[in-house]
């Protein structure tokens, strides 16, 4: 059957058809003759307690497992839609079906299990690598407190939306595990758009912006924005590195300096291996877990992946967005996790991150956006002054990774190492800016 008579069974229209074709007849081919196995009641009743649910939805989620396994077209949808996500190339799922015409507000159960179809993968890709059970099952968590929770967030019921499932195929085949509060993906350095500078002598570290990075006036980066301030340099000769200064504040900055290459060396630069570093919903940031999940990365990754050498943590989020200071008090849990990295300005639109927090997309509506918990009251009031919001990006160096709780950067900036060097662009903003 193709998928144009699947979307006349359920009742649906698809203006944009393009990605639910792909690899349509591919997925058919590799389909097994009988009704695969992540929709037989064992296992995604196995899955579902694997990955820490109760029993509350166990019936509702047995009702859309019969219906779907009794209806062909439904059966085949289903398989399109795990064989994409965890067996193809092609993960992310882009203006598919939702089911509500068929399955009401149970519709969300229906990619529910396509979901826990992934946690079967996640335990076989961790026993071909000698993982532990237990960062296995703190793993598989991800699914419900993320998944389920972000669609219990936006539409009130208990469910999976299909765009989820892009994110949940990475834990399936890609070195990337839960430690304690966070996760840890070894990986290309995709997200920090930077380079970092480390002091033979001293250690310290200075981020230098990419060539013809796009600031604004506040050594921001806003994708939107038509006519930048001012484009940064970066050159290496052959005897120093020479580039725009960003501070470990996330702050572009008009300051360029020679480094020495008699005195510095590059530690951190785009596409090096790393660590992306991913804060998972809820469970709260304290110090204490988050320097644990640090701790147990420092001792996880050189165990069972020591032909990898990763030059440290990056991540990409609103927690590194460097005006939380001024929404959250400074002893804050948010606060003080985000001084324990360099942050790097990001290329970022005027709502990024908003999503995580308010689930919700775009400009925000101070009327109807939720004001349930303390960061959404403090940000919507933060907010309605006219700020923008933004995301930026960090680092951490792997040998700094030790000195994590102790604000390793901004503890010690500005650095004496730079301060001798001299500016061919005159800065363009006050001493102060280099703090803040």
């Amino acid at each position: 059957m193709g998928p144009s008579e699947i979307l006349e069974h359920i009742g649906e229209t698809l203006e944009e058809q393009e990605n639910f074709v792909l690899l349509w007849e591919e997925a058919g081919n590799a389909m097994p003759s009988d009704v695969p196995d992540f929709l037989q009641d064992k296992q995604w009743q196995e899955s579902m307690r694997y990955a820490g649910f109760d029993e509350a939805h166990v019936a509702e989620a047995a009702a859309v497992a019969e219906t779907i396994r009794r209806d062909p077209f439904l059966v085949r949808l289903a398989w399109q839609a795990y064989w994409r996500s965890y067996c193809s190339d092609s993960h992310a799922l882009k203006k598919w079906p939702t089911l509500e015409p068929l399955l009401g507000d149970l519709s969300g159960l229906f990619y529910f299990l396509v979901g826990l179809g992934g946690v079967p993968l996640v335990r076989a890709h961790h026993r071909r690598l000698g993982i532990p059970e237990d960062i296995t099952h703190a793993t598989c968590q991800q699914i419900r407190v993320e998944s389920v929770a972000f669609y219990a967030g936006q539409y009130g019921k208990f469910g999976v939306d299909y765009p989820q499932l892009e994110w949940l195929s990475h834990y399936t085949h890609e070195p990337y595990f839960r430690l304690g509060r966070l996760e840890f993906w070894l990986e290309p350095n995709k997200v920090c758009k930077a380079r970092a500078f480390r002091h033979l002598a001293t250690g310290r570290t200075v981020a230098l912006a990419l060539d013809k990075t796009p600031f604004s006036s506040d050594g921001s980066i806003f994708a939107e924005e038509k006519q930048p301030q001012w484009l940064s340099h970066y050159e290496e000769t052959d005897d120093a590195f020479i580039g725009n200064v960003i501070t470990p504040y996330g702050i572009g900055t008009r300051w360029q300096v020679a480094l020495p290459k008699t005195e510095w060396k590059l530690a951190l630069e785009p596409d090096d291996l790393c660590l992306t570093t991913h804060i998972p919903n809820g469970g709260g940031l304290t110090p204490t877990a988050c320097a644990e999940s640090i701790r147990m990365a420092q001792e996880f990754f050189p165990k069972y992946f020591p032909e990898a050498h990763p030059k440290g943590l990056v991540s990409v989020s609103w927690l590194f967005n460097n005006q939380l200071h001024q929404v959250f008090p400074p002893d804050s849990n948010v606060v003080q996790f985000q001084r324990q990295f360099y942050t790097v300005p990001q290329s970022s639109g005027p709502w990024n991150g908003l999503w995580f927090i308010f689930l919700r997309r775009g400009a925000p509506d101070f009327e109807s956006w939720p004001r349930k918990t303390t960061p959404q009251r403090l940000i919507l009031d933060f907010l309605s002054k006219g700020h923008h919001w933004r995301e930026s990006s960090m680092f951490l160096l792997w040998e700094d990774m030790k000195h994590y709780g102790t604000s390793h950067y901004l503890s010690q900036w500005p650095y004496a190492e730079l301060g001798g060097l001299t500016c061919s662009v005159p800065a363009a903003s006050a001493a102060g800016d280099l703090k803040r």
